[in-house]
């Protein structure tokens, strides 16, 4: 028959209890799953009570039934055929239990009723009695069975009791876990589902300098071609794909976020994995515990790329000319506005270059609109490449563009820019096979009301359309002559060598300790057909502007190591010629062929030949030193000219290959009379000396001053007290 046994205390059996919900309860703290932890229990509290066969049963809400979820031992086929038992007070001990609630003892599964509907099944399989108690959860609604099976009639002991109710306890307890778990999975399914669905990354950030990250959702790979994983394994991988330019705003705007905790908003740049940006917005906020105490920064990153490519659209229509993507007129204007505004050195103004194309309505009328679209896209590329970077080139309108040159201290500086552009753009341009040369006239004004430059400006183009030749007129009749004069003057200068209108004169340059003639210095003039002859003050700057220099810079190489070849042999001993070397010269690549190809032709030793350089040069040319060593190694002398009249020198005495020092005679204008100037001239020498160079004394045109220079350990001397420069036939 059916009885209900009531809860006994514990006796001597306890310890033997505790230690087996111990052992339960830290699997089911591990992480352990509830089936496998129910298999333990089973196996637990049959070792502790021998001939026990146990089971779990667990209740299906939908049919109101028990199913089978743990019984290792009893067979297969009884499993089988009480799966799905009914939850009744008739339905064996476990339908009963978990229909009363209660503890249910049956001692002979034979004579009890509760088992009527199951007996032939029980005896089938061996089993006699069965014990069974309800699994409860914490609101007290069954959850499933715990069940003793014997296989004699037999009753509980107290004990043996406490054992299946201890069971179905940490049954209990195995069960809730289970339901959070699947309602935590189920939550967390729902929640990747969601953020997976949304069009922007989700992201959980540490609150640390790089703000490494802890989480971000799989969009990121779609954004910028990086994966979960790579995100996970490179805690630097976002400060590494910030844009070089966003990158300090952003690491500060996330440092700001995370000592004060104000949401972050704010929007920038990372580099996709195949190299291009990505604009996005980036929101979020600092998440606290309980306590407010921080955890970790949660966001999103929204792709607005598009917004921004809208957004840039919409400005360069604003402020580009559509066609040549040249400012257009109300950018230009508002460009000069800010130019002239600026703050500025005393004596600087701001000038235009206005320019139209000539008779471009024919291009059009002949060749078609499409041609003449695509010239004036050529035209617009070349002025962008011969302005700098800090001008402004703008197509106005029609054929007309402009020019804000924002710095202007000598308007003669115009003329260059003006030539180089006009030169540029009547360069031929090739079109669907077409070969077309268009000419322009260019209108400059100089000055700082921006209402008047481009009046004027305009003003001045048609004058330099009535000026045939030319390509460019200032509004300034003053200016505009000086352009034209200049202009001229550099058209003469190209055709001065093939004119044979260059000439060198040489200066002596002199032992201090013998007096002796060691070598000269050759020093360029220009025989003018009518101005006569023109010091090289009067050219040297328009040939260094215009390029000429270079070609100029060559003849004299050729011209100054024939004679110095010539001189040498007829005096029956080495005499050195130095050379001046310009800028424009040392950074032309053919400079050291253009040197080689001097020596060769006038069979000069290379030791013969001394480059003399200035500061400027130095300062003004790239990679100077290495083409330095190369000249060296070749055997030719480097002298640094006018030393000390730059702040640069003994740096660069320092630092270049150096052979000779040309002491600049301001240094020794009063030497002889000066012990300050005396002083100071003692202590270059000291200097040079001690790194091993010649020294030039510069400027000696007294016999005190070169006795002074001697005494202090200058090796040479140079100036009017052993020579003017003067010709080949003079000397």
């Amino acid at each position: 028959m059916a009885s209900v046994a009531p809860a006994h205390d514990p006796s001597d059996h306890v310890l033997t209890l505790l230690q087996m919900q111990r052992v339960l309860l830290t699997e089911v703290a591990a992480g352990a799953d509830a089936r496998s932890v129910l298999e333990l229990l089973i196996d637990l509290i049959e070792s502790q009570a021998p001939g026990a066969i146990g089971s779990v049963l667990l209740v299906d809400r939908e049919t109101q039934t028990l199913r089978t979820y743990v019984a290792p031992r009893l067979p297969a086929s009884y499993n089988d055929a009480v799966d799905g038992v009914p939850i009744t007070v008739t339905a064996g001990s476990c339908g009963t239990a978990a229909a009363t609630k209660q503890t249910v003892v049956v001692e002979d599964i034979g004579r009890d009723p509760l088992w009527a509907d199951y007996v032939e099944l029980a005896e089938q399989h061996g089993l006699r009695a069965c014990w069974s108690t309800p699994i409860l959860d914490a609101d007290g609604e069954v959850t499933g069975t715990f069940a003793l099976y014997y296989g004699v009639p037999r009753r509980p002991s107290e004990r043996e009791l406490e054992v299946v109710e201890m069971a179905a306890g940490v049954a209990s307890i195995v069960f809730e876990r289970e339901a959070a778990s699947v309602e935590r999975r189920e939550l967390d399914r729902r929640y990747r589902t969601l953020v997976e669905q949304l069009p922007l990354v989700i992201y959980v950030d540490a609150l640390d300098a790089t703000s490494s990250n802890i989480f971000t959702s799989r969009q990121i790979e779609g954004l910028l071609g990086y994966s979960v994983q790579d995100w996970r394994n490179d805690t630097d991988l976002f400060v590494k794909l910030l844009h070089p330019e966003d990158k300090t705003r952003v690491l500060e705007a996330h440092e700001h976020t995370h000592a004060t905790h104000e949401p972050l908003n704010t929007e920038y740049r990372l580099k996709a994995r195949d190299g291009h940006y990505v604009w996005v917005r980036d929101a979020g906020v600092v998440v606290k515990d309980e306590d407010g105490t921080p955890m970790y920064l949660q966001g999103y990153l929204l792709d607005i790329s598009p917004e921004r490519e809208a957004e840039e659209a919409l400005r360069r229509q604003a402020l580009y000319d559509p066609l040549t993507g040249l400012a257009n007129r109300a950018h230009f204007n508002d460009r000069l506005e800010r130019a002239i505004a600026a703050i500025r050195q005393p004596g600087e103004k701001t000038a235009i270059l206005f320019a139209d194309v000539d008779g471009f309505k024919g291009v059009n009328d002949r060749f078609g609109h499409h041609i003449g679209d695509a010239v004036l896209c050529a035209l617009a590329d070349r002025l962008q490449t011969v302005i700098r970077a800090a001008d402004t080139a703008a197509r106005l309108g029609g054929d007309e563009f402009a020019v804000i040159i924002e710095r202007v201290v000598d308007p003669g500086d115009i003329s260059i820019v003006a030539q180089r552009i006009h030169e540029s753009l009547a360069e031929p341009i090739e079109i669907e096979g077409r070969r077309l040369s268009v000419e322009t006239s260019i209108g400059i004004s100089v000055g700082d009301d921006p209402a008047e430059l481009l009046k004027e400006a305009d003003a001045a183009m048609y004058r330099a359309k009535s000026q045939p030749g030319f390509g460019f007129a200032f509004y300034d009749p003053e200016l505009d002559k000086a352009a034209v004069i200049r202009f001229r003057r550099i058209g003469e200068l190209a055709d001065a060598v093939d004119r044979e209108q260059l000439r060198l004169h040489y200066q002596p340059i002199v032992s201090l300790a013998t007096g002796e003639v060691e070598g000269y210095e050759a020093l360029l003039r220009w025989q003018h057909p009518e101005l006569g002859l023109l010091p090289p003050d009067e050219f040297i700057p328009l040939a260094e502007g215009s390029g000429l220099i270079v070609p100029i810079g060559r003849w004299v190489l050729r011209e100054a190591c024939l004679y110095a070849a010539r001189l040498g042999r007829g005096a029956g001993r080495s005499i050195e010629i130095a050379v001046n070397v310009s800028a424009r010269q040392l950074q032309h690549p053919d400079f050291v062929s253009h040197v080689e190809e001097a020596l060769d032709l006038s069979q000069l030793p290379p030791e013969q030949l001394v480059l003399e350089l200035t500061e400027s040069v130095v300062i003004d040319t790239s990679d100077v030193e290495s083409r330095l060593e190369l000249l060296r190694a070749k055997g030719i002398k480097i002298a640094l000219d006018d030393f000390g009249t730059g702040y640069g020198s003994l740096v660069y005495l320092q630092r270049l290959p150096i052979d000779i020092v040309k002491i600049d005679k301001s240094f020794t204008a009063a030497v002889d009379q000066d012990e300050a100037g005396k002083a100071l001239l003692h202590a270059i020498v000291g200097f040079g000396t001690a790194l091993g160079t010649r020294l030039v004394a510069e400027g000696i045109e007294r016999s005190g001053q070169d006795a002074v220079v001697h005494e202090l350990g200058v090796q040479n001397g140079q100036g009017f007290h052993y020579g003017r420069p003067a010709p080949t036939t003079e000397l």
